[in-house]
């Protein structure tokens, strides 16, 4: 997790695995979980909270001063937490665990892509690193000068066609 903010290094490294009822406790006074609230009233919190957050990079903050993109966020997570965090909670934790194979253990022949943005805290690039090396150069680590959001705004559709390119 090393160049992770610290909630979601806390979290990832700590909270999901050993401490699920704190990390749900936790979740569950997150404005995406607050579903008490009518939809207008989550915008607005939300809308103010980005406007006035100095932790969120200014690439997120730009693309979450979007309207429709902070509606479709709200939207999605009130079906994330729809019946509560304990979901979330358990995705978080499974996404913690061993997946059942190595990563090194890829075959081959399948083509790999890592696309990492170098300001991304959620995600962060040494991920991707790790995960190149594990697989010996067998892997397309992509490298851009994005964050966790923007990367995807910006470079959604040719990460696709890359991908449909090489399948």
């Amino acid at each position: 997790m090393k160049g992770a903010c610290w909630a979601n290094w806390l979290g990832f490294t700590l909270g999901y695995r050993y401490f699920p009822m704190a990390t749900g406790w936790y979740l569950k006074r997150q404005l995406a979980a607050n579903l008490d609230l009518n939809d207008e009233k989550r915008y607005q919190k939300l809308r103010k909270e980005v406007l006035k957050s100095k932790s969120m990079p200014e690439k997120d903050r730009e693309i979450m001063k979007d309207e429709s993109t902070l509606r479709l966020f709200l939207r999605t997570s009130r079906q994330s937490f729809s019946q509560g965090s304990d979901a979330a909670v358990e995705d978080g934790r499974l996404m913690c665990m061993g997946f059942g194979f190595r990563v090194e253990d890829i075959r081959p022949d399948l083509p790999v892509q890592l696309w990492y943005g170098k300001q991304d805290v959620a995600v962060p690039l040494n991920h991707g690193v790790q995960i190149a090396a594990r697989l010996g150069g067998r892997a397309a680590l992509r490298v851009v000068d994005e964050t966790h959001l923007s990367i995807w705004a910006n470079y959604g559709e040719e990460a696709l066609r890359e991908l449909v390119r090489s399948i």
